[in-house]
């Protein structure tokens, strides 16, 4: 299985760091535990924008500013960091990155010439018009995509996808234990005890690139839509949700508070208070290593484009939205036993 990756951020840092903990034997929780990730899987390929990490092995980049994802493993990985394509402006991330890119054809040339299997796409939220050409230069390189950002490419791709039997798998990684995931997940268990969920708001606060660029007006209403409407579902329940802070000295830790107040009895009222404290980019792990698996899987199998039943539980905006959490895990789990 040959991947390249796009972005060499905070989330590639952590996922090629798991990956060669996984190959050297150790063992990391799945929530698809009767797939595996094929034996045979490298990093081949990996693209950034940043001249601090560009000409650099990736096994060193995935360490240089402006990174600050805490290393857990040793990393091997001699395969050289080549240009991206930059089609955005920087915004809040221009005295942060020191851009570095190259042209389009090239680009496409060099995707092509390592023919990934998969492909990830892990850059900034604000490059949708760069995550839009990325888009582009998979399927043309005949890859399947992994869509951590939330750039809306299910909506602009998928039956693109879908023609080719290639799958694409996104939008907007949803952490595996991050705030968006424990609010929805506070929200249903109150619904299953009786309780009437009135409102409910969150905020999240981090050291990280991504904190710092959803600070941007135009990322920080996308980001706030999509949380908000992720925990909110199909419920009449008023819910904000969304980045309100960068933290330097946080670095990769990232703080959520989230306040949900609801009524049972006989107008009794309730609330909760919560505060989750997590590592941002080990968030980011497991749901990755279970859509490597399922990409490859269903590339194998000929499933192209946006499958509702894998974006729905790994992704804060896929294509079809279910009820809950629960839901949508029963719904993945009968989707990877018909693989």
């Amino acid at each position: 299985m040959r991947i390249a990756i796009i972005g060499v951020g905070n989330l590639a840092s952590a996922l090629v760091q798991a990956l060669s903990y996984v190959k050297s034997g150790g063992r990391v929780h799945s929530f698809i535990p009767a797939l595996s990730l094929p034996k045979d899987l490298e990093v081949v390929g990996a693209f950034d924008i940043d001249r601090r990490k560009v000409g650099k092995k990736l096994s060193e980049a995935l360490f240089s500013p402006p990174n600050v994802a805490e290393k857990f493993q040793d990393v091997d990985v001699d395969v050289e960091v080549m240009p991206g394509v930059l089609k955005d402006d920087l915004g809040f991330l221009t005295p942060v990155i020191d851009p570095v890119h190259t042209e389009e054809e090239k680009f496409l040339d060099s995707l092509k010439s390592l023919k990934p299997d998969v492909v990830v796409l892990s850059t900034s939220s604000n490059m949708n018009r760069s995550n839009s050409f990325y888009a582009s230069a998979a399927l043309n390189a005949g890859s399947a995509l992994i869509n951590t950002t939330p750039t809306p490419l299910v909506k602009d791709f998928s039956e693109k996808f879908r023609e080719r039997s290639i799958p694409l798998l996104g939008d907007d990684l949803l952490s595996q234990v991050g705030g968006t995931a424990l609010h929805e997940g506070l929200v249903e268990f109150l619904e299953s005890r009786g309780v009437k969920v009135v409102r409910s708001y969150q905020v999240d606060i981090a050291g990280t690139t991504e904190a710092l660029v959803t600070l941007q007006d135009d990322v920080k209403d996308i980001k706030k839509d999509m949380k908000s409407s992720f925990i909110r579902g199909n419920r009449e329940v008023e819910v904000v949700a969304g980045t309100s802070d960068y933290v330097g000295f946080l670095k990769d830790r990232r703080v959520s508070y989230m306040v949900i107040e609801g009524v049972y009895g006989v107008n009794a009222k309730v609330r909760i208070d919560v505060s989750l404290k997590t590592s941002d980019p080990q968030n980011s792990v497991v749901p990755m290593l279970d859509l490597l698996k399922l990409a490859y899987h269903m590339k194998e199998k000929g499933i192209g484009g946006a499958v509702p039943e894998v974006c729905g539980f790994y992704f804060k905006s896929p294509p079809v939205k279910y009820n809950s959490l629960s839901e949508a895990r029963e719904k993945l789990l009968d989707f990877v036993s018909s693989l």
